[in-house]
């Protein structure tokens, strides 16, 4: 295979949408960051204003950083409770145990693995996954001596702005689409993946745009498929492999927020303390000449010339700027927090009204639903990055059974009320069945963390006993507790 043949796409080309989305990926990873790039990024020079005091107003730039926030508080709601996965014959499997500690040969280990893809998710709108093997031909021929070289296949993780190009194509049989080509941006060249081969291209020494093919950089692609998932922060109907970034909107408000920032500082440095005017310097007016002692407050200059010249104070007036700049500041930080279904956990002081309860309990529905969206294309992709790594080891059987599920429910704060109200429901519901199926949802709400073995177990107890031994335990009333 050769990547500059007629029927192959040139390491230069991008994909289309690639170069639409370019820009926005970057703002959002610099938003999410919320460092100097980001500052750079959204503060701009004043047609009036001096280069210097542009490269003042950047270095002391300010960023409130609430992309961060409302990334992170999604990643927290989601990984609040533990998964539950059935793993069936590959929870023995030794190579399988030794991945789990070390996931993407950097020490990553898996859960804290999906973790942080999420978080790029979230930020991007979508991550991809490359689920690779070494090539252990010299090193290993058996199972065995690959478990003795810590050899199995692993993840790497590539967020947009390094999947430069790629290419689906419908299957003529199922007409489900298929990745087909796939160039990914590495350090130092690209990968490139097809159905039948793969390429890893380097830059040649001392250039910095010729690429060169290596002995050793390239093979037959034995999986007949590209093993690469495709993780969307819930599906972009209109293009459904960009998926949703969670701070689209907000980059934008805490951009206008910074810079809100930075007229702010401006304000107060020039204007919050007394200004003196002075004629500026003409050949009639030599330095020397009268000149003025003036202190550490700023000094601005006036054409002598002009009638009623004359130095003067002028009087500092802020406040009206400076209350306006952050009522609007304040206005813009309600609107992050509404759009992110996030109100009630920002507070509604800033609202300056509270919220009634019906308004409070739908805000909480779209926002469980958001995360309920979210946590099952993250199953979804953990399953299809399990099964490639299956394939590598040619033991895909083994995904059937296989389970993978994030809880959907999101608020472990009223659990007092939910054992209250399952506690009553048993003396309204005359149902053996339900009551069997009420203590399992019992046994889960106050062991979250339990094994899935244990809570197995548990179950099968439950199951196991006759109708007068499962009624609920009611803990006995005390006399004088509850009595005038």
């Amino acid at each position: 295979m050769t990547i500059i043949a007629q029927d192959k796409k040139k390491l230069e080309d991008t994909h289309p949408d690639y170069d639409s989305m370019l820009k926005r990926w970057q703002l959002w990873g610099a938003a999410y960051d919320g460092e100097d790039e980001f500052i750079a990024m959204v503060l701009k020079q004043n047609a009036r204003e001096s280069t210097k005091n542009f490269e003042q107003r950047l270095a002391d730039g300010e960023v409130f950083n609430y992309s961060a926030t409302i990334v992170d508080l999604f990643c927290h709601f989601l990984s609040q409770q533990q998964v539950h996965r059935v793993l069936g014959k590959l929870s023995d499997d030794k190579q399988w145990q030794m991945f789990q500690n070390d996931v993407d040969l950097y020490g990553t280990d898996y859960d804290v693995f999906w973790s942080n893809l999420e978080t790029l998710a979230s930020v991007y709108g979508f991550t991809g996954v490359l689920v690779d093997k070494p090539n252990s031909a010299t090193l290993a021929t058996t199972r065995n001596d690959e478990i003795k070289a810590s050899i199995y296949p692993y993840f790497s993780v590539y967020i947009p702005e390094n999947i430069p190009d790629w290419e689906y194509q419908r299957n003529s049989i199922t007409a489900r689409p298929e990745l087909v080509y796939l160039k990914l941006k590495e350090e130092n060249g690209y990968l490139v993946w097809t159905k039948d081969e793969w390429e890893r291209w380097t830059l040649k020494d001392g250039s910095e745009s010729e690429y060169e093919l290596k002995d050793g950089n390239s093979g037959e692609n034995n999986l007949k498929e590209i093993p690469f998932v495709w993780h969307t922060n819930y599906s972009n109907l209109k293009k459904p492999y960009l998926g949703v970034s969670d701070i689209k909107g907000v980059s934008r408000i805490q951009a206008a927020i910074t810079r809100d920032l930075s007229n702010g500082s401006e304000i107060i440095k020039y204007a919050a303390f007394p200004m003196m005017r002075k004629p500026m310097l003409t050949s009639a007016n030599k330095p020397g000449q009268g000149d003025d002692l003036a202190g550490v407050t700023a000094v601005l200059e006036f054409d002598p010339e002009q009638p009623n010249s004359k130095p003067d104070w002028l009087e500092a007036k802020v406040k009206e700027p400076i209350d306006s700049i952050l009522a609007w500041m304040e206005r813009k930080v309600l609107e992050i927090y509404r759009g992110a279904h996030l109100s009630n956990v920002h507070g509604s002081a800033t609202s300056g009204s509270a919220k009634s309860g019906v308004a409070l309990r739908y805000e909480f529905q779209q926002l469980t639903s958001v995360l309920t969206a979210k946590g099952n294309d993250l199953d979804e992709a953990e399953l299809k990055a399990i099964s490639y790594w299956l394939k590598w080891q040619n033991e895909l059987t083994w995904i059937e059974g296989i389970e993978v599920n994030r809880p959907s429910s999101f608020n472990i704060d009223d659990l007092a009320i939910q054992l209250e109200n399952c506690l009553i429901a048993t003396t309204i519901v005359r149902s053996e069945s339900f009551k069997k199926a009420l203590q399992k949802k019992v046994a889960r709400l106050t062991l979250p963390d339990e094994p899935e073995d244990t809570m197995n177990a548990i179950d099968e107890e439950i199951d196991a006993l006759k109708e007068e031994e499962s009624e609920p335990v009611v803990p006995p009333v005390v006399p004088g507790e509850d009595e005038e």
